[in-house]
């Protein structure tokens, strides 16, 4: 027996109609998975659903990025996620390429690809309780400098608002070094996290989980889905516990791009959650639901409830229903 997790990021309650598939589950409900007093995002929910208590979830997602980069930062390093930014008009925009300033001795750029970056400050994970910042997919067309990111340390804000003046970087999801429980701690079995986004690979790695990033995966909505089915079937026969992370539907949704959420939703269906369910093997329960939405009326994560799909029900699933 075992138990394959799919999760599509960003998907609506209403949106669930996209994938006929799911009409067919055995047992479906509805719960919201972010923690009371959090803001909705992939990390806090993705733990929340795995068992992990609130008091346990990191407060900001960038050390466990790096984790996933097979780069890691040290555990008294601080860690940022730093977005090229479009800030035209004194607004922040949407993230974009921005070239990398050399840092000397003050740290490392981690490049993730596209717009994405990760800062490593070598041995100032202790400040990270002193910075406030914002993430930029919850604040689109709000005033820069009402947002601009501010620190105990004078000489570190100093250097983060001036990467965003200069360069066009937004520092956020400041982390550092944060204890978790291992997958065997929270009663899950051996298992393995299949997908491309960093925080996602990076908690996986965490929780001491195998991590399987297919080729030709982008997190985005050009990803290819056929070689994340591949993937995620051999891993399904491998594994006991197999969680499935999608993400070009909620990049979609913060462009606020309707059209191209619904026709990538339109592509899980065809291409990854349809030959899915039919290639499971044996005595396989397969759970589908969404970490967070994500609305493209605003390009904001959502914290309400959304929905979840299980086909063959086990005991076992039905615990885990209780513990939400």
């Amino acid at each position: 027996m075992n138990t394959v997790l799919l999760i599509i990021d960003g998907m609506m309650p209403d949106e669930a109609r996209l994938l006929p598939t799911l009409e067919r589950a055995d047992y479906r409900w509805t719960h919201s998975h972010t923690p009371a007093g959090m803001t909705p995002d992939s990390l806090c929910c993705i733990l929340t659903m795995l068992g992990v208590k609130a008091a346990q979830v990191p407060t900001g997602r960038a050390w466990l990025e790096a984790l996933a980069t097979g780069e890691p930062a040290a555990r008294g390093d601080l860690v940022l996620r730093c977005n090229g930014i479009d800030l035209a008009g004194g607004k922040l925009g949407p993230s974009c390429y921005r070239p990398l300033p050399p840092l000397g001795d003050t740290g490392r750029w981690i490049p993730l690809g596209g717009y994405k970056n990760l800062l490593v400050l070598p041995g100032l994970g202790h400040l990270e309780r002193g910075i406030c910042t914002f993430a930029p997919h919850q604040n689109q067309n709000r005033r820069v400098d009402l947002l601009l990111p501010t620190a105990g340390d004078p000489a570190l804000q100093l250097f983060l608002r001036q990467l965003v003046a200069r360069y066009g970087l937004w520092p956020w999801g400041q982390a550092a070094y944060a204890p978790l429980p291992t997958a065997a701690q929270l009663g899950l079995a051996p298992g393995a996290v299949v997908c491309r986004t960093e925080v996602v690979a990076g908690l996986g790695r965490a929780l001491e989980l195998s991590c399987l990033v297919p080729p030709g995966s982008t997190a985005e909505v050009d990803t290819d889905l056929s070689q994340k089915l591949r993937c995620a079937l051999q891993a399904a026969r491998t594994y006991p516990f197999v969680l499935i992370h999608i993400n070009g539907a909620d990049e979609a949704a913060h462009r606020r791009d309707r059209r191209q959420k619904t026709a990538f939703l339109q592509r899980i269906e065809r291409e990854f959650l349809a030959p899915l369910a039919g290639a499971l093997p044996p005595q396989s329960t397969l759970i589908v639901t969404a970490d967070h939405g994500t609305d493209c009326r605003t390009g904001k994560h959502w914290a309400g409830a959304v929905p979840t799909f299980v086909f063959d029900p086990t005991e076992e699933v039905a615990k885990w229903h209780e513990q939400l």
